[in-house]
This record gives structure tokens, C-alpha cells and sequence, in this order.
């Protein structure tokens, strides 16, 4: 009877070891995945304004004909 108990804590133990580390590797992911989408913010925010400086700057060079 006592074997059996004490595989039943191990058994237990170890899926208490699996959830954990399956939070940790979704907390991960999550992480991971912000970051990315970050990157992308800022790398798509600079692209966005060097477009507009560039068409502003071209458009003050020029002379304004009539």
C-alpha cells in the first residue's frame, strides 16, 4: 500500500512539474510575441515617418509656381 501511495506522489509531483513548466513556455511565447510586435511598431513608426519627411522636404525645395 505504501508503494503505491508513493508512486501516486510522484505521479502527482510530476504533473504539477509539467503544468508549471506549460505556463512558463506560454509565458515565454507571450514574450516572445510581445517583443515582436513591438519591434514591428516602432520599425513600421519610423518607415511611416521617413515617408512623410521625405514628401514634406521634397515639397518645401521646390518653388511654388503659379
Amino acid at each position: 500500500m505504501t508503494i503505491f501511495i508513493s508512486l501516486l506522489k510522484m505521479i502527482i509531483v510530476r504533473d504539477k512539474l509539467l503544468i508549471e513548466f506549460e505556463n512558463y513556455s506560454q509565458y515565454h511565447s507571450n514574450r516572445k510575441v510581445l517583443l515582436h510586435m513591438t519591434i514591428l511598431f516602432v520599425a513600421g513608426t519610423i518607415a511611416a515617418y521617413s515617408l512623410v519627411m521625405k514628401h514634406v522636404l521634397n515639397n518645401v525645395a521646390k518653388p511654388h509656381t503659379r
